[in-house]
């Protein structure tokens, strides 16, 4: 009987424990979503939201806000590619434009200008509640 007693408690043991040590406990409300910390502020912002931003126009997409309203430069820069980004914050309104990566030849004010002109948007939206969400494309800029 008591031998019965061993080997239940063994099974125990070795077969629900160890399940237990893998499990992912957390307080974290954001535990399944993505987010990067802002190296100035330190605040959270999301990456992948229930709801991503969007331009109130709905038929509007980044890439064509952009594609319309950049102004090519005269400079010797035929083609480059960049990823640019910045935050929709809960408000709609934008910030922390920057262009991520360094340009092949000088369109950085072209480009900033087309940032500066972003519309407010549609925030992100996590559990209901709209959350600041890093936005980042990459763009291919060519003359043509």
């Amino acid at each position: 009987n008591c031998t019965f007693c061993i080997i239940r408690f063994l099974f125990f043991i070795l077969f629900f424990f160890p399940f237990g040590l893998f499990a992912q406990v957390s307080d974290d409300p954001f535990f399944d979503y993505i987010y990067d910390k802002d190296s100035i502020t330190n605040r959270i912002l999301f990456l992948n939201p229930d709801k991503m931003p969007c331009f109130k126009d709905k038929n509007e997409t980044f890439q064509n806000y952009f594609i319309k309203n950049f102004k090519y430069p005269s400079t010797d820069c035929i083609q480059t590619k960049i990823s640019i980004s910045f935050v929709v914050e809960p408000t709609g309104l934008i910030s922390n434009k920057k262009i991520v990566n360094k340009l092949d030849c000088d369109l950085s004010k072209a480009i900033m200008t087309v940032l500066d002109s972003l519309p407010k948007m549609k925030p992100g939206i996590i559990k209901g509640k709209p959350v600041p969400v890093l936005l980042t494309y990459p763009i291919t800029i060519e003359l043509k």
